[in-house]
């Protein structure tokens, strides 16, 4: 389902119960830094999926960098959540599927996923979807990414 009016506490309430936000108000906060400028453009960009009682349950966004400074023109996977109780119910792949094809869409190319080594199983979703860290970040990140190397079983990381 896109995003609709009325739909910003929704994701603020999923992203809270995945952990992403101690409270209502950092939620806010996140949202107003990202979203609350474009909401013309989130009916193309962010997603949910609903349980059977159309509850929304689970999130992402096809949505790019605010900063302005990555120039490479790659879309970005942006804050990926489900619900804490839907966890592990094979929710997120097919969401994260569904929104790299809304990128392409959009007409971008290349996709490109912020996240941390500390959500060791969401990074592991991404590789398994084939995304692998860029070079940077193993750098930065190393002991994290290897930690990731060996709870995954993902071979392809190339650690330094």
């Amino acid at each position: 389902m896109p995003y609709s009016d009325g739909d910003r506490d929704k994701w603020i309430d999923i992203e809270m119960s995945a952990k992403e936000f101690t409270g209502y108000e950092q939620g806010l906060e996140a949202w107003n830094r990202y979203y609350a400028n474009c909401l013309d453009i989130l009916p193309q960009r962010m997603f949910f999926v609903e349980n059977g009682k159309g509850e929304k349950i689970a999130t992402a966004t096809a949505f790019y960098d605010i900063h302005g400074r990555d120039t490479s023109g790659a879309g970005w996977l942006h804050w990926v959540a489900v619900k804490r109780e839907y966890q592990g119910k094979g929710l997120s792949k097919p969401l994260i599927t569904y929104v790299l094809n809304a990128m392409k869409e959009l007409g971008y190319t290349r996709a490109k996923i912020p996240t941390q080594t500390n959500t060791w199983l969401a990074c592991k979703v991404y590789l398994d979807l084939g995304f692998l860290p860029i070079k940077e970040n193993l750098e930065h990140s190393y002991a994290g990414w290897r930690i990731i190397k060996d709870l995954t079983g993902h071979s392809e990381i190339a650690i330094i």
